[in-house]
């Protein structure tokens, strides 16, 4: 996979006929879809056995969230959609592994892309509960989803039971493993068009709030 991915890239600078281009882009978007795929499944396999490191401390969500959603701005514009999130300037302290809950961030914000009707809003929700925090990421759905939130967790399942949409069919197992590991939950909830994934995490110590304050006044 990786000759085939060097050599095509090799070929792109070549001066080629327009028909041979033609299928050259072909082979290029077959090898990068397959190259995720396998991305994925390494990914899945390595959560499912439970062969992470994991370390767990204090992080700031909104921050995470941000940092994560950054690099899908461009997607998220292509689709017309717009990420509504009602704490962007605010702390919100969680105790999790930084870089693993980023993944099942951009796992949840791929999946709404991929699905989301055309120029909707992405809303992410934070509410606090006993020493928890529930996250809800709600999307609109192109076509009412069939199929059971149940099912949606299993490997190589997608809410488009066409098959039409790019992807692997493993972002949201890989989202519950990951999730999981960080002494969290996710659970997924359909109502006719509406799509909403919901993360329990614990709560964080709200000395990050402190020293953003501090910083204010000074």
């Amino acid at each position: 996979l990786t000759s085939i991915i060097n050599f095509t890239e090799l070929l792109k600078g070549e001066d080629l006929k327009p028909e041979a281009r033609d299928y050259l882009l072909v082979v290029d978007k077959s090898a990068n879809r397959m190259r995720i795929m396998v991305d994925d499944l390494f990914t899945a396999t390595k959560t499912a056995a439970g062969h992470l490191k994991v370390t767990i401390e204090t992080v700031d969500f909104s921050e995470v969230l941000m940092q994560t959603y950054a690099p899908l701005d461009n997607l998220f514009q292509e689709k017309g959609l717009e990420l509504d999130y009602d704490r962007r300037d605010d702390t919100v302290a969680l105790r999790a592994d930084g870089s693993h809950l980023s993944r099942v961030i951009q796992n949840l914000l791929i999946n709404a892309v991929k699905y989301s009707v055309r120029d909707t809003r992405v809303y992410v929700r934070v509410k606090e509960d006993n020493g928890s925090l529930r996250i809800r990421f709600t999307n609109i759905s192109r076509q009412k989803l069939d199929i059971t939130p149940e099912d949606l967790m299993e490997k190589f399942v997608r809410g488009d039971q066409s098959r039409q949409a790019e992807g692997s069919g493993l972002g949201l197992y890989i989202a519950q493993n990951l999730i999981e590991h960080l002494d969290g939950k996710l659970t997924l909830k359909i109502d006719g068009d509406a799509f909403t994934a919901e993360l329990t995490l614990p709560k964080g110590i709200d000395e990050m709030i402190g020293e953003k304050l501090e910083k204010a006044i000074q």
